[in-house]
């Protein structure tokens, strides 16, 4: 039987083909030709001689999906497609068109992961279909990629809420989320993917101990257990009880808040009672709850009143601590709305595809319209719309409320993708110079029990200045390799001339990153226009890069307008603040819509205090649980806790910093015992009293 490429990561395609040759840098080219460009590599170009792409194309095929029928909608520009794969069963995926920023267009796709549905869900058109079968993991994929062949513009997430519930099908849906979120895959960001489940409590457990890095919503859509069980009849097999206590499971394993979607049914669970009984259910366990209104096409159900939905909105901010969001599900004049996919709709409109007449926030499908209903596909939006925009569409009816209302909530709602605890870990030498790449297993095995969220590999800390090319394309790929997913990989790829800059984060993305450090170029001190266009050149690889602000260090500062303008950039995602400044990411927060990291293991708590998201952290080499318990305490809103840890090693933040980074924590590691202390010229051993000092702090600490 032929491996099916997009049906395996590239990983196990590599496992796969190994025996005939192929390298993982080859099967992740392989991949990528197959998930992105549906096609067979180029021999030459691809490193493929062509004897060896004759042994592949007789092991390996590319599958595709047959495309039955695309609809899109007159009303909101959604689109429906019914696919049919390997066999005579049918499913849907729907189109969402998204937009950020004014000018700034992309999409979200939902996809089905079965054919049909066990769950037979009241309200739900999909649960009256009855199970058919599970999808394979290449027909999730070709979903997304075969829509984004078809868009004029990219794909940016993806939700499993279309056909089917993920997790009876988990194996195969983590597979395919794991093959979209590879650079060589979909590169589609891994926080950028959404899992939603009815409640299936084991899935749920599994999910959480294999620490998945997507986002995990749960349909509650009740809190009394017995109106729930008429709804959903899972809550007979999975009880409200024994998912609340998962639930607190995750969230304390994740530090995550648990998003929990609500489908309002007039007259059933939008009371204010529904609202006690939710906030008495999840008292002391973080939340979001998103609201969404039935879609029923047989009427039995129907979404609330504007009278009674604010009543409930009313009621939820009464007695509710949380945050509650109103989620908008369009496509439902095409039968492309949430709980409308039967692989049927009521009429085939034609229509021309539309120019995204409306703006979202980066979570879900939550549509707020802007000024201008354009046809044409060459003229941008250039702002979103306010309330005079009204007249503009005659069509929104009793829903343009909601999505105003989504509008002004989107910026509180944005996804925080690259939030935690972060080690900028050392390079380890042993007694002859040579990198000892057993010892620094060793480490991200430590940094990995400690529930580091990240390591960044070769940046400062790295010495990244003493090793050759060579030496810095291993380590990252052991990095990864070791890491095995477990946690993400920002490799440090940053230079002062743009093309090796290039060069380095080329590499270190066809080795599996999940984004790259890119340091303000040193010592040839360029204007901002020169910043902006050397970050933009390396961003426009496709891989998310965290710009690395150190002017102590560099030289240069990234002015705060330069900052402004990268920050438009889809794929500059983060900043890592290390010039001394709390103020700094307070200026930065007010103007950009970028995540902000300390960089200074000093500042950390400060800094998230006014709005940062974690730390690329020093001192988590020698104490990785202590600064990923500091991280997770403010990410969670446990001030005290991380006030605390902040307070008892503060003296080891400062000390730490006695000699030039990274000779004081190679020192400490040294004395540790867990790596030689060895360094490459110019860098030479600290002098004996602040060594001493150093010392003496770690043995306070209970740290040697």
């Amino acid at each position: 039987m032929p491996i099916l490429l997009k049906n395996l990561t590239s990983d196990d395609l590599h496992a796969r083909l190994a025996h005939i040759g192929v390298t993982p840098r080859l099967a992740r080219l392989l991949q990528r030709s197959a998930v992105q460009h549906n096609a067979w590599p180029v021999p030459v170009a691809n490193g493929f001689s062509a004897k060896l792409l004759a042994q592949v194309q007789a092991l390996v095929t590319i599958p595709r999906l047959t495309l039955l029928e695309k609809v899109i909608s007159p009303q909101d520009g959604f689109a429906k497609y019914l696919f049919r794969g390997n066999n005579a069963d049918t499913f849907e995926a729907v189109r969402i068109p998204l937009l950020h920023r004014p000018g700034d267009h992309k999409y979200v796709v939902c996809v089905s992961s079965q054919a049909g549905c066990a769950l037979g869900c009241a309200f739900c058109a999909t649960g009256r279909l009855g199970f058919r079968r599970d999808l394979a993991a290449w027909e999730i994929v070709e979903q997304v990629r075969h829509i984004q062949a078809d868009s004029s513009h990219p794909v940016r997430g993806v939700v499993f809420m279309g056909m089917g519930e993920p997790l009876l099908n988990y194996e195969t849906v983590m597979t395919a989320a794991r093959i979209m979120s590879e650079p060589c895959g979909l590169a589609i960001a891994a926080k950028s993917i959404t899992i939603s489940t009815a409640g299936i409590v084991p899935g749920i457990r599994r999910f959480t101990a294999e620490r998945q890095p997507y986002r995990l919503v749960v349909s509650l859509t009740s809190a009394d257990p017995e109106v729930r069980r008429t709804l959903m009849p899972i809550e007979q097999t999975h009880p409200t009880s024994a998912l609340l206590d998962t639930l607190r499971a995750y969230h304390a394993a994740t530090g995550q808040r648990v998003t929990l979607a609500w489908i309002m049914l007039a007259g059933i669970n939008t009371r204010a009672a529904d609202a006690v009984q939710l906030a008495q259910l999840t008292q002391g366990l973080p939340i979001k709850l998103d609201l969404i209104d039935v879609n029923d096409p047989r009427g039995k159900f129907q979404p609330p009143s504007d009278a009674e939905r604010n009543a409930f909105r009313d009621a939820l901010r009464q007695h509710l601590v949380a945050p509650v969001a109103r989620r908008y599900s369009g496509g439902s004049d095409i039968h492309a709305a949430c709980g409308m996919l039967a692989t049927s709709h009521p009429v085939r409109p034609e229509v021309d595809d539309f120019n995204f007449p409306y703006s979202v926030d980066s979570g879900n499908s939550v549509p707020a319209y802007s000024p201008t209903r354009q046809r044409s596909r060459t003229t941008p939006m250039t702002k979103p719309c306010d309330g005079k925009s009204l007249a503009f569409f005659p069509n929104l009816g009793n829903n343009a409320p909601r999505v105003f209302q989504a509008l002004e909530n989107a910026e509180s709602r944005r996804q925080l993708m690259w939030q935690g605890a972060y080690t900028a870990i050392v390079t380890p030498f042993n007694r002859n110079g040579a990198v000892d790449y057993g010892k620094l297993r060793a480490l991200i095995e430590e940094q990995i029990v400690a529930r580091i969220d990240g390591l960044v590999p070769v940046g400062t800390t790295g010495e990244s200045p003493t090793v050759d090319f060579d030496e810095h394309h291993k380590l990252i790929e052991v990095c990864i390799e070791t890491a095995g997913k477990r946690c993400k990989i920002i490799a440090g790829t940053g230079a002062n001339s743009t093309h090796e800059a290039l060069e380095l984060t080329r590499h270190a993305m066809e080795a599996g990153a999940d984004a790259s450090l890119q340091v303000t170029p040193y010592y040839n001190r360029p204007s901002q226009t020169g910043l902006i266009r050397h970050f933009s050149a390396i961003a426009d690889l496709g891989l998310p890069v965290m710009l690395y602000n150190i002017p102590g260090r560099t030289g240069r500062e990234i002015e705060l307008n330069t900052l402004v303008e990268l920050a438009k950039h889809p794929k500059i995602v983060a900043v890592k603040e290390a010039g001394g400044s709390v103020d700094r990411v307070s200026q930065i927060l007010q103007r950009c819509q970028i995540e902000v990291l300390s960089g200074d293991d000093a500042l950390t708590l400060p800094m998230m205090a006014v709005g940062a998201v974690g730390v690329v952290s020093v001192v988590s080499n020698v104490a990785p649980k202590a600064v990923a318990d500091m991280v997770h305490a403010a990410l969670r809103g446990d001030w005290p806790a991380a006030q605390a840890l902040h307070k008892k090693y503060y003296r080891l933040f400062t000390d730490l910093f006695l000699d030039t980074n990274p000779v004081p924590v190679k020192a400490a590691l040294a004395m540790q015992g867990k790596i030689e202390e060895t360094y490459r010229l110019p860098l030479c051993e600290m002098a004996a009293a602040p060594r001493a000092k150093l010392a003496e702090t770690l043995k306070t600490l209970g740290l040697v």
